[in-house]
């Protein structure tokens, strides 16, 4: 029996690759089952992208801080790089705005790594189609942080209009004005008519 046309996007935000868990209660680790790495963002990443493969996903939204901070390269661009090239080798779109801890590591992904869609550089919008099956499309609008901190609302820069199935992509708190992380209010984003908002920041 064919399976119902549809379009398959797994979103994920904040990971914070090369930040270790806290709090881990000590017989956890008593037993040398586990290492504080195979319960950190490292791992839960390599499951991610291996669980994208698996369900043969169309596209994989990530929605910024997928890195603890910008300098931690060394720790931290590996292990992404090896799991976007890993999804774009399956044949899986992978698209994602930079939030504010990532704002150097994800424009260069985007340099090394053809078929990794960064979305709204340098705080602009941009928009890329995920093709599912039989002809079935969604769009995915996105801004990316163009420095660490950015205190105006993303929206102050009009989105594309909706065409045909949109959502947004933004890394940005939602209702506190003042913030300098890119506030945005719910009232703002409903306004913009996309058919839904997958939010990073808060978390």
């Amino acid at each position: 029996m064919p399976s119902e046309p549809s379009v398959r996007i797994l979103f994920v935000g904040d990971m914070h690759l090369g930040r270790l868990p806290s709090s881990v209660p000590p017989a956890v680790l008593e037993n040398d089952r586990w290492r504080l790495t195979d319960l950190g963002p490292g791992a839960a990443w390599a499951r991610i992208v291996e669980a994208a493969v698996a369900n043969r996903v169309h596209a994989v939204a990530l929605a910024g801080d997928l890195v603890e901070r910008d300098g931690l390269l060394f720790e931290t661009f590996g292990p992404l790089a090896t799991g976007v090239r890993r999804l774009v080798d399956a044949g899986i779109l992978v698209a994602a705005v930079a939030g504010n801890h990532d704002t150097v590591v994800l424009p260069r992904l985007a340099d090394e790594i053809a078929g990794f869609q960064l979305l709204g550089p340098g705080g602009t919008w941009s928009t890329v189609t995920v093709a599912g099956e039989d002809g079935h499309r969604v769009r995915l609008a996105g801004w990316s942080f163009p420095r660490r901190h950015h205190d105006l609302s993303p929206l102050q820069t009009p989105p594309p209009r909706t065409e045909g199935i949109t959502f947004g992509l933004l890394h940005a708190d939602l209702d506190a004005p003042g913030s300098s992380y890119a506030p945005v209010g719910r009232a703002e984003l409903n306004r913009i008519g996309f058919h839904g908002w997958f939010l990073g920041h808060v978390h």
